[in-house]
C-alpha cells in the first residue's frame, strides 16, 4: 500500500471523522 494512494487517505479521514463524531456521542452521554 502506498500512502499516496488517495484510498488510503480517504479511508483515513472517514476513519477520523467516524472516531471524533462517535467521541461526540459518547461525550454528550
Amino acid at each position: 500500500m502506498l500512502p499516496s494512494e488517495p484510498v488510503t487517505i480517504v479511508l483515513s479521514q472517514m476513519g477520523w471523522v467516524r472516531s471524533a463524531k462517535g467521541h461526540d456521542i459518547d461525550a454528550q452521554g
